[in-house]
């Protein structure tokens, strides 16, 4: 029984999170993050404390990085990021060059946390391995769409093509690695967050004074 909610909160999650994310409803990023907090709790009903602990604290991270992001286009809504993108550009590109930086080293940081998010997450080998596979490309298409997802500008087939594309490559990579960190000793896991953290920080703080 608790395994069925479990797997009902994450798939719910996942629902929430992409429903804001491809714009099909209209919101703040903090809907997006609390889509994914929906996840990390569902997990919790099935993993052990120390796993629980260390997603949640790595969802923090992935929140941070997220908000630097709307920290550098001075909003939190999705469609208006999305459409300051359209105009000017993606935010990873978006000069002047060292806030271009700053939000590439805070866009680091969240893939880093997400790799240890997966990481903490029921072992993907169980049945249920697709929901794991739906939070990893959840996870991705938060990072790519604000850090670099397509504007509101009628979305051309060739945007929606690279901004699908750019999903799929980080939500592989984020996957691959997190089989690695599996591997790890837990002090790696701990330390990839902090460090993921401190990346997040920096570029939230230079973006903050720039």
């Amino acid at each position: 029984m608790t395994g069925r909610i479990s797997v009902t909160l994450r798939v719910a999650g996942v629902v929430v999170a992409a429903g804001y994310l491809l714009g099909l409803t209209q919101g703040p990023l903090m809907m997006v993050i609390g889509a994914l907090a929906l996840i990390t709790f569902g997990r919790g009903l099935v993993v052990e404390r120390e796993h629980e602990a260390l997603a949640g604290t790595a969802l923090a991270v992935v929140g941070a990085a997220l908000g630097v992001a709307a920290l550098r286009w001075g909003t939190f809504d999705i469609g208006e990021i999305r459409g300051a993108q359209g105009v000017l550009g993606p935010t990873l590109l978006v000069g002047p060059e060292e806030v271009a930086a700053a939000a590439g080293a805070a866009a680091a940081g969240g893939a880093v946390a997400l790799i240890v998010w997966l990481a903490e997450a029921p072992a993907p080998e169980r049945p249920e391995r697709w929901v794991w596979v739906a939070e990893a490309v959840a996870g991705a298409l938060a990072l790519v769409t604000v850090f670099g997802g397509p504007g509101t500008r009628g979305l051309h087939a060739l945007d929606l093509a690279l901004w699908a594309g750019a999903t799929v490559a980080t939500a592989g990579a984020v996957m691959g690695l997190s089989f690695v960190l599996r591997r790890a000793p837990r002090a790696v896991a701990w330390i990839a967050c902090g460090g993921g953290a401190a990346a997040s920080i920096a570029g939230a703080v230079f973006v903050g004074l720039m």
